[in-house]
């Protein structure tokens, strides 16, 4: 598999702040966006994210991404004091309907690519995540109004962040630690699209997940796991002494971490959306506000 589309292996020169608050967000906001971040089989994307980070660390000025963060970006909804709970109830009830009718799909990761604030995974090909997003983007218009869709249907890039870029630099360091790589490609197959509720009040996305949405009619209900949260503290030691030992060290203790099984996403948060949202006066013709990544 190979794609046609640039932004996918064409590397950035220089690298840009990457937090930056973009229009409506500060510290306390919370937002709803639909994304990409439970996998049938994780393991192989976190192996292959993990040979990346492990240079990437190298570099100054990243803010590596941990494997419970690992998203592929896909479409904003709104601010959760613009949304009701009847209303995401009924996103969610359009998004089943609408993600029923698509079926799982395969794609494959290898290199990253430098964007300008972010070093990311690809996927290839990229037309079936696409695809997914216009099911997503049509349960959206179903449940809120087709003006209450944000951003365009396309110009769409699905990616897998690996690094947050947090100073301005030239790329050069970046392309560098990547090259230093040699990492076989790894499939990976796209089940279910989470609505998450996420916020970057700590320089990283971070989220709870409302409901994970199964594609197809495969019957297979996404359970979320996630490795025990841990500082990269641990991961990075001992660059400073011998890089094939780091960087073995670092593998061992991401690969060979206790994965811990939590709750279901059917029912995650479900109890504590109502509470947040609840009694949210909300506009249904107001414009909705974007920014997720």
């Amino acid at each position: 598999m190979t794609s046609p589309h640039e932004w996918t292996f064409r590397h950035a020169e220089q690298l840009t702040d990457h937090w930056w608050w973009r229009p409506g967000w500060k510290v306390g906001t919370r937002f709803y966006a639909w994304h990409i971040n439970t996998f049938e089989d994780p393991a192989p994307i976190h192996r292959l994210a993990a040979h990346y980070q492990v240079e990437l660390s190298t570099v100054p000025g990243l803010d590596l991404i941990p494997q419970q963060w690992l998203h592929l970006t896909m479409q904003g909804v709104g601010f959760v004091e613009d949304l009701s709970t009847a209303q995401v109830d009924a996103l969610l009830e359009a998004a089943r309907s609408r993600l029923a009718e698509v079926e799982p799909v395969k794609v494959r990761f290898q290199q990253p690519v430098i964007r300008p604030e972010a070093i990311a995974l690809t996927p290839d090909p990229v037309e079936p995540v696409q695809e997914v997003r216009y099911a997503v983007r049509a349960a959206i218009a179903d449940a809120l109004g087709p003006g209450e869709v944000p951003d365009s249907a396309g110009g769409y890039q699905p990616h897998i962040s690996l690094a947050y870029v947090s100073t301005p630099q030239p790329a050069i360091a970046a392309l560098d630690a990547i090259n230093r790589v040699t990492a076989d490609p790894v499939d990976l197959t796209i089940n279910a699209v989470s609505l998450i509720e996420m916020h970057r009040d700590n320089r990283m996305y971070e989220w709870q997940t409302v409901e994970a949405v199964p594609l197809g009619h495969s019957g297979w209900l996404p359970a979320l796991v996630a490795p025990r949260p841990r500082s990269l503290e641990p991961w990075l030691s001992g660059f400073d002494s011998d890089r094939h030992h780091a960087r073995e060290s670092q593998e061992s203790s991401l690969l060979g971490s206790e994965l811990t099984v939590i709750l279901s996403p059917w029912s995650t948060t479900r109890g504590t959306r109502a509470a947040t949202s609840a009694g949210s006066a909300t506009n249904p013709g107001s414009p909705r506000r974007t920014g997720s990544r």
